[in-house]
């Protein structure tokens, strides 16, 4: 299964765009609890046997789609400081690009990280480096999540 994601690059990075796209859906007001578990499975997989590049790639492309959904109430909220919508929807745009570099650099490290065996990498390792990763977004960030 994991050699389908790898060797089919357009079906890959699409279930990391959908698997991010699911992600939100777990939470309010949606409540769907299943869909960030399936979410997670979909990005193992489509991290699993490919280079560091293509898991950037991968995981930049589930993060788009993970904060794309997650922060779009940021376009509202930008009307309360009297900016346009134009520049609201560029401005949101740019911040989902931005916080999508996190679940980006993560799938690197995973993918470069020196775990060879499956289940230590995937069952260990990747839940406490998402674990890392999200703490320091949101002390970078001041947390904003």
């Amino acid at each position: 299964m994991t050699e389908f994601f790898a060797k089919n690059r357009l079906f890959g990075d699409g279930c990391s765009l959908f698997g991010g796209l699911l992600l939100p859906l777990g939470f309010s007001p949606f409540d769907v609890w299943l869909t960030p578990f399936i979410s997670l499975v979909v990005l193992c997989l489509a991290w699993s046997n490919v280079t560091s590049i293509r898991a950037f790639w991968r995981g930049w492309l589930f993060g788009c789609g993970m904060y794309g959904l997650g922060v779009s109430w940021v376009v509202e909220s930008f009307q309360y400081s009297y900016v346009s919508f134009g520049p609201a929807v560029l401005l949101t745009i740019l911040l989902v690009m931005f916080l999508a570099l996190f679940p980006a650099v993560l799938g690197a490290f995973l993918v470069f990280s020196a775990a060879t065996n499956v289940y230590l990498k995937w069952v260990v390792v990747m839940p406490a480096a998402w674990v890392l990763a999200d703490f320091f977004r949101a002390s970078f960030l001041n947390g904003f999540t």
